[in-house]
């Protein structure tokens, strides 16, 4: 956040997609710092440059934190392609269009991948995790949700989500100071632990 505040907006994005990678909970944050990146690229005018820039940055390092994973996937499959073969790909894997066959090369480094976002967002769990203040853990003091369908949950969460961060980061894409940003980061943080699918004791 201090290099964003300090102008240094493509240093901001590499420690940001560093934290992100570091930990999963600064997904918290994303969206406004999305928000305000997005708003400092249209406002006052649109700076094209200044968002492929951004973009560019950022896909390079997610690029850069992900290949020692991939490539040491690929090495392993090179070495032995029956640890590819066995592994139990996660259910992410059966909602891609395309379907892969798992002796493939290009399944393992998938493989890791689609693990990953698996264990990033995990649907599995439940709503809520051991005892936490947030609106799911409260509402099932009263009313247990486990008797709703988990895809009625994940929707409802979602939107909840949505609805509670939508303010701070509409105010800081369209007004994109940086007096604001740690206030619209806060926001986002307090509106996904509140309403979020899966929070823990953390």
């Amino acid at each position: 956040m201090s290099s964003i505040i300090a102008g240094r907006l493509l240093w901001g994005c590499v420690f940001f997609v560093a934290a992100l990678c570091f930990k999963q909970m600064a997904l918290y944050y994303a969206p406004a710092v999305f928000a305000y990146l997005l708003g400092v690229c249209i406002h006052p005018k649109p700076n094209p440059l200044r968002f492929t820039a951004i973009s560019a940055t950022t896909l390079a390092s997610f690029a850069i934190m992900f290949a020692p994973l991939l490539l040491g996937s690929l090495y392993v499959h090179i070495r032995n392609p029956s640890l590819s073969i066995d592994a139990k790909p996660p259910a992410i894997l059966d909602l891609l269009p395309i379907k892969f066959n798992n002796r493939s090369w290009i399944f393992s480094p998938l493989l890791q991948l689609t693990q990953s976002l698996h264990r990033i967002f995990p649907f599995a769990r439940g709503i809520f995790e051991d005892k936490v203040a947030n609106l799911w853990c409260v509402i099932h003091t009263g009313y247990k949700l486990n008797n709703f369908p988990m895809p009625m949950l994940q929707r409802t969460s979602f939107s909840a989500t949505l609805i509670a961060i939508l303010p701070a980061c509409m105010t800081i894409s369209h007004a994109p100071r940086k007096e604001l940003l740690p206030l619209a980061m806060a926001s986002s943080a307090w509106g996904f632990f509140l309403c979020s699918f899966q929070v823990h004791e953390k």
